[in-house]
């Protein structure tokens, strides 16, 4: 009898500890995705078209680099004019509390996964197999996509995606600003 109740009570322990574990866990990556969104949101911005266009993008893939600006910026929550500049995107999907302590080991990415299942949504398959058939390097799964464009600034994340998005996709307020 006493060894089930021990039993009980590691239990109900162990379950207790692996709620506050998570809690304060879940509780860092709110904070981190508020202080990446505030941080954003104090940035400059620049003419989506002026952007776009320095790109120097095939007329097919101004589309799809709108769609992927637009991504970004919803997941960001900012106006795409905020983001209409090569940022490095580690910088703006991944939160460093505090360099000093722990080096940039510590960084918390509350984003990267959700921007790669974003931008793989609005991707086309057969441009996808496409690709990997002339280059068999390229990502094959999630975990390996976020590492692939964590190394990317928003210049080299548009012109790799942009000529991937299905057209007619996300026809939102950005692609209507000028005709």
């Amino acid at each position: 009898m006493n060894a089930l109740i021990w039993l009980l009570i590691s239990a109900a322990l162990g379950i207790a500890l692996f709620w506050i574990g998570n809690r304060k866990t879940f509780d860092q990556v709110n904070t981190a995705a508020q202080e990446l969104r505030s941080r954003a949101s104090k940035l400059n911005p620049q003419s989506v078209d002026g952007f776009i266009e320095s790109l120097m993008l095939a007329e097919e893939d101004k589309y799809g680099a709108r769609v992927v600006l637009l991504e970004i910026s919803e997941l960001l929550e900012v106006q795409p004019e905020k983001l209409a500049y090569s940022y490095e995107l580690s910088e703006l999907l991944v939160y460093h509390p505090d360099l000093r302590e722990c080096g940039a080991a510590c960084g918390i990415d509350p984003f990267s996964y959700m921007l790669a299942e974003r931008i793989m949504g609005k991707s086309r398959k057969d441009l996808w197999n496409e690709r990997w058939a002339s280059q068999p390097g390229l990502p094959r799964n999630e975990r390996e996509l976020t590492e692939f464009i964590s190394h990317m600034n928003i210049e080299e994340f548009i012109r790799f995606f942009s000529p991937l998005i299905k057209k007619g996709e996300g026809s939102r307020s950005i692609f209507h600003r000028r005709s």
